[in-house]
């Protein structure tokens, strides 16, 4: 199955439950700049603001009936991210990375994790690669128990924030044609995250020192802006 009709059949999925989401980072600018996603993009990204439990606990449903396995983290009791991987016999080939963004006064935020191997570029981050690697490979054969998973992000990952302008994303619409919600100023959106030259591929790309929208800090105590 092509890789866009994946991307077709989450957008549906997501409008089903009228849920405030955007397609997002990488996948976002492969659609816009290239007509398609990214060939070395390993997942779908998508981004949704705010949380509502009920219309979740259905889109996991949903997504389990297709053979993804769901996982959601969570950072205190503020949800951060879904993280859905197919299974084996699961027609799709792409995780998808769904970030949930919750609104402040000036920013969208969301709560993430970023590896320790991808901070400086020097020898130290290719020595925690090569002892993260093991563990990596252990959480594969069994399956990924709590207790490994633990471990791991305890000793190889750190805690940052996306930090997004309310002017880029506060309104969504759908890309011409398609089903796709983009941010309404999407061309502003990939120029902040990407730089002046988004149109521009740009070789040994690294989000954690590149894109504009991550901070390498904890969540900020913002207070949040319930509807």
């Amino acid at each position: 199955m092509k890789k866009k009709s994946q991307l077709e059949w989450v957008s549906r999925l997501l409008n089903k439950y009228k849920l405030d989401w955007f397609l997002d980072s990488g996948s976002l600018l492969g659609i816009i700049r290239d007509n398609k996603l990214l060939d070395w993009d390993n997942d779908l990204d998508v981004s949704v603001k705010d949380y509502d439990e009920r219309k979740f606990e259905k889109l996991k449903e949903e997504f389990e009936k297709e053979n993804f396995k769901v996982k959601f983290r969570h950072f205190d009791d503020i949800l951060g991210e879904c993280k859905i991987y197919p299974l084996k016999d699961c027609k799709f080939d792409k995780p998808i990375d769904i970030k949930i963004f919750h609104k402040s006064k000036k920013y969208y935020w969301s709560p993430t994790i970023y590896a320790k191997n991808v901070e400086n570029d020097c020898l130290k981050d290719y020595i925690i690669l090569g002892l993260k690697i093991p563990f990596l490979l252990m959480l594969k054969i069994f399956k990924s128990p709590v207790f490994l998973e633990k471990i791991t992000s305890f000793l190889f990952y750190k805690t940052g924030t996306w930090f997004i302008p309310n002017e880029y994303i506060k309104k969504t619409k759908y890309l011409e044609k398609t089903k796709i919600r983009i941010p309404g100023k999407y061309k502003k959106y990939l120029e902040f995250r990407y730089g002046k030259n988004w149109k521009k591929p740009i070789k040994k790309w690294r989000y954690t020192r590149d894109d504009k929208g991550i901070k390498l800090k904890s969540p900020c105590k913002l207070k949040l802006v319930r509807k």
